[in-house]
């Protein structure tokens, strides 16, 4: 696994927004951001290995299994691809590596309840402030994107709530007036070229993200569908509810003014992108669908890559952590074929 640097750009002033935030129960987070999303550009790199058949526009369905090490692949157009003793990775995310195992091992499924403790973090914008405060406090770490929004996160943890505020940035240009509109436009290029903001921007929005107080399912209907029974629970309301007044009162003291809130008591968040915990890790075959590196314990030549297998979920971009256990399921597999 190659690490990059972190794609932000710290200035003197992170002292002064870390002592800040502290004061308000906060703490100051920073993710890292993909850089290119041109994925067709990422296969082709991968074509040029003549030691790789990739194949495109397919969906893996299910897996047929005849006895511990030989496979098909069973796809949604009706191809079949014979594994003959290879060894099987599923990496297709957590929502999509579950289907393919409820489908391929229903027995198992049952027995282990996969897909019966899905967490994720329900997240939404609550709040727009007008950028006009203190100014230090305002530029703080700028991130490297070229994607549209600045962000700053700061995480929140008290007793058993967690979750995470970003303030957002918004530098599309989309605006109903000229000013608005050339501000954001000249803010995008200079933070291009120069790694910063040229003017402050007018308003950002204050962005609530949090970890679920109870677990979702997935689960295949009748008819062999995949199903969710997505959960947004009073008591995750309330989560929100103190994670913002802490927000609140960070910024109102920091000289920022409220432009707009939403009403938390009819706030019921739809989004979220970080699902996991869906099939049960345990070192012991008794107790877990896959052992600590992410190995299926009834079928020792296929690894589950994916946040499905986490124990409990990551919080936010939990890329890194499933890279690094894929790196690992993987050198385990190949030290034991």
């Amino acid at each position: 696994i190659q690490i990059v640097p972190d794609n932000y750009y710290p200035i003197k002033s992170e002292k002064f927004l870390k002592n800040t935030a502290s004061k308000f129960g906060v703490d100051l987070r920073h993710t890292n951001f993909p850089k290119d999303h041109n994925i067709e550009n990422h296969w082709k790199k991968i074509l040029k290995n003549q030691n790789l058949k990739v194949i495109l526009g397919e969906s893996l369905r299910n897996i047929t299994a005849s006895g511990f090490s030989n496979y098909d692949l069973n796809f949604s157009s009706g191809k079949v691809l014979k594994s003959n003793g290879a060894i099987v990775i599923i990496s297709a995310g957590t929502v999509s590596t579950t289907e393919i195992i409820l489908r391929s091992f229903p027995d198992l499924s049952e027995h282990f309840k996969v897909g019966e403790s899905l967490i994720d973090h329900p997240c939404g914008v609550v709040a727009t402030f007008k950028a006009n405060g203190n100014k230090r406090f305002l530029r703080g770490q700028i991130l490297r994107t070229r994607y549209g929004t600045l962000k700053r996160k700061y995480q929140y943890r008290q007793n058993n709530e967690i979750g995470i505020a970003e303030l957002q940035y918004s530098l599309v240009g989309k605006a109903n007036c000229i000013l608005t509109l050339l501000r954001a436009n000249i803010n995008r290029i200079s933070i291009r070229l120069l790694k910063r903001f040229i003017l402050r921007p007018l308003n950002f929005d204050v962005w609530i993200q949090i970890e679920q107080s109870s677990s979702s399912q997935l689960r295949l209907n009748k008819e062999g569908i995949l199903e969710s029974n997505w959960m947004y629970s009073d008591v995750d309301r309330e989560h929100v509810k103190r994670i913002y007044a802490a927000m609140k009162n960070m910024l109102t003291s920091e000289g920022f003014n409220i432009e707009n809130e939403a009403n938390l008591d009819e706030l019921d968040f739809r989004q979220a992108f970080h699902p996991s915990s869906t099939i049960k890790m345990h070192k012991d075959p008794g107790h877990g669908v896959v052992n600590c590196f992410g190995i299926m314990h009834s079928h020792p030549r296929i690894l589950i890559a994916s946040a499905a297998v986490f124990p409990k979920p990551g919080w936010v971009n939990p890329s890194f952590l499933i890279m690094c256990l894929s790196s690992m399921g993987v050198r385990k597999i190949l030290e034991n074929a």
